[in-house]
């Protein structure tokens, strides 16, 4: 302990470090997030002892030795100085499990937002609404109808011209299956071409936990990714014991499920993961997965007093 608390501000886990907040999203904030988690594990706590006191006593120790600095910490006597460390790390190795999972939770939000938003900013530009489309669509059934073997040109321009067609398929687009393929396909991008990189870090430094079997499906499909995270296959057919239901949802099916040559149903690697990771935020989101050793994300039973039932 006191050689660590002796470590200059260079050493990755220096006391300084351990004590700082996480920057912006990127690859390095989660490196370094999980080198202080990594660290603290090491240490070995005694959590058994340290979780039957009380949660408020132990904060009241954290806040005297979070200001203080490492010189400052090694002038307190031994007895003092452990039990201040041994408190302190205990209390911030659930703050980092909870900054983990906040970034995780952060990243999957900001890849449909962004996704989103950079679809409709396209779609909207020189677009513009056709009112009366019901009418407009009637009318050309009648000409059509009428005259089936006329020229579009002939027939159907009069009524709508091509800009107003172009208009019609562009507000189609903006909305249902077609604006769902387009959000889809941009966040596909992202997350293949940036974010792969950083949330498997994040989901390996974390271990997932449910009390429900109803949820169970999330947390196979993340023992699935991890048993196959190794694999540079890009498609797999349904019968390999992929965890579909709970896991993918009903709008994004089509997306992520496909046909393939031979009229067999396979999944997209990437979609399903993009799903998977959609799903793991949502459950976390409302306690229906929580992560062991956080505070905010913890076992919701302990959110009850021992004696409730």
């Amino acid at each position: 302990m006191d050689e660590y608390l002796s470590a200059s501000h260079d050493v990755p886990s220096s006391f300084v470090q351990i004590k700082a907040d996480p920057w912006r999203i990127g690859l390095d904030t989660v490196l370094k997030e999980i080198e202080k988690l990594s660290f603290i594990n090491s240490l070995n706590l005694p959590n058994e002892q340290l979780i039957k006191i009380n949660p408020k006593i132990l904060t009241r120790f954290k806040q005297r030795v979070s200001p203080e600095s490492a010189w400052e910490v090694k002038r307190h006597p031994d007895h003092i100085r452990y039990a201040m460390m041994l408190i302190f790390f205990y209390l911030r190795k659930s703050e980092l499990i909870d900054g983990l999972i906040e970034l995780f939770c952060q990243i999957v939000h900001r890849l449909s937002v962004r996704a989103e938003r950079k679809v409709v900013k396209e779609l909207m530009r020189n677009y513009q609404k056709v009112y009366g489309k019901n009418t407009l669509l009637l009318r050309i059934a009648e000409a059509a109808l009428g005259n089936p073997e006329g020229v579009v040109k002939d027939i159907v321009y009069p009524i709508a011209n091509e800009q107003t067609l172009e208009n019609l398929v562009k507000e189609f687009k903006s909305s249902g299956k077609g604006y769902k393929k387009e959000v889809h396909k941009v966040i596909r991008s992202s997350y293949g071409s940036h974010y792969r990189r950083m949330v498997p870090k994040i989901l390996n430094s974390l271990n997932f936990n449910s009390n429900n079997d109803q949820h169970r499906p999330v947390l196979t499909a993340l023992e699935w990714l991890n048993t196959h995270k190794a694999s540079k296959r890009q498609h797999y057919l349904l019968s390999e014991d992929i965890p579909i239901e709970g896991v993918i949802r009903p709008k994004w099916r089509d997306i992520v499920v496909e046909i393939d040559d031979n009229a067999k149903e396979r999944i997209n690697r990437i979609n399903y993961e993009i799903c998977v990771l959609q799903a793991l935020r949502d459950k976390l989101r409302c306690k229906e997965v929580w992560v062991s050793g956080a505070d905010r994300y913890r076992n919701p039973d302990e959110d009850l007093p021992q004696d409730f039932s």
